[in-house]
């Protein structure tokens, strides 16, 4: 069976075959193609820009089995935008949240909040949102559910769907890149829940409210993320007792 060779097929085909360079490419700032050639724009600094030009090689060989023998990839270093944010999640539909998330040794965070509000979102005290500003905008914060993976995502979930019921919207995850292996540990986690459900969250709707996981930049993250990570280093060492 033969299929449209497109960007969009390009970024399905690399999910199953290549997850470790579609996970990259959540980073470009755009990806279009004419004929066999291929350009991606993408910022050079952070990350995943600095890993996206390393591995040029890789991905040119995979733009040349997908598209064939003389496709040619071009790559062009296009700064962030001020979001910061997986351009997955800024091109969605409008009306959608996102909900970004931290994990920090026994501390957990979850910021939520529509797209048109996390846009005009001010950011202070080193990039992120100050909470009554989140609040204010129509975000919600969770803290204290389960740091663990396993037990995280349950968790995680059966508060998501009702509240994405109640706002019939469409929830993106974001967390900060930890390296591959981990990205791969929460990417598992998270499909293991979305493909089997929980007694209060059936698959089916788990799968039509809750869309991946988009990671970003830890070190220089959007204000939502920001906000995410500080809190959950927050709960961390307040349950260490220090």
């Amino acid at each position: 069976m033969d299929f449209d060779r497109t960007p969009q097929n390009f970024l399905l085909w690399l999910r199953s075959r290549k997850p470790q360079l579609a996970r990259l490419l959540d980073g470009a700032r755009s990806i279009g193609s004419s004929g066999r050639r291929v350009e991606i724009r993408a910022p050079g600094e952070g990350w995943p820009g600095a890993e996206i030009f390393s591995r040029r090689e890789e991905l040119s060989s995979a733009v040349r089995e997908f598209w064939g023998a003389g496709a040619v990839l071009e790559l062009s270093n296009t700064p962030w935008d001020k979001e910061r944010l997986p351009f997955p999640v800024t091109a969605s539909k409008v009306w959608n949240h996102v909900a970004f998330f931290a994990l920090e040794g026994e501390g957990s965070a979850v910021a939520i909040i529509r797209k048109p509000a996390l846009e005009k979102l001010p950011a202070k005290n080193g990039g992120k949102a100050e909470i009554g500003e989140f609040e204010k905008a129509g975000g919600v914060l969770w803290r204290g559910l389960p740091s663990k993976t396993g037990e995280f995502f349950p968790s995680l979930l059966d508060r998501l769907l009702p509240l994405m019921r109640e706002e019939r919207s469409y929830v993106h995850l974001v967390t900060g890149f930890a390296g591959h292996e981990i990205a791969g540990e929460l990417e598992s986690a998270l499909y293991a829940v979305k493909e089997w459900g929980t007694p209060l969250s059936p698959a089916p709707l788990l799968q039509k409210y809750i869309g991946r996981i988009h990671f970003a930049d830890s070190e220089n993250p959007s204000p939502g993320l920001a906000l995410a990570l500080s809190l959950a280093k927050a709960c961390d060492i307040n349950e260490d007792g220090r």
